[in-house]
């Protein structure tokens, strides 16, 4: 029963949902009138969305680079063979400031075998 710890970078894999992909934007400047539409995040579909507006003057939104998964690597500690027992923990986080905001990521996990017991 020897304890251990680890520090490593495994790979993490996050399927994209809708509520990943859009968001509602908002027209800004002096774009009349002002509106609201469901518009792709920066990893959304490769779709551009645009509103029309006073005049024949058209407001458009940009499209999402596509992506249908995310793999990052995140730092990860490791804490075993405490009686067979495995503590793991992840954590990333990144303010990338601006209208980008951040990116954060936690994760935890327990496990335990009856080898480390008997």
């Amino acid at each position: 029963m020897a304890f251990t710890f680890t520090l490593g970078y495994p790979l993490s894999a996050l399927i994209l949902d809708d509520k990943t992909r859009y968001f509602m934007g908002t027209t800004d400047g002096i774009f009349l009138p002002q509106q609201q539409a469901r518009i792709p995040t920066i990893l959304g579909p490769r779709e551009i969305v645009t509103v029309n507006g006073l005049n024949g003057t058209s407001y458009t939104f940009p499209a999402g680079l596509g992506a249908q998964s995310i793999t990052l690597a995140i730092p990860q500690i490791t804490i075993g063979s405490i009686f067979g027992t495995e503590f793991n923990a992840r954590f990333m986080a990144y303010d990338f400031g601006g209208d980008f905001g951040k990116l954060q990521f936690l994760g935890r996990r327990c496990a335990t075998t009856s080898e480390g017991i008997f």
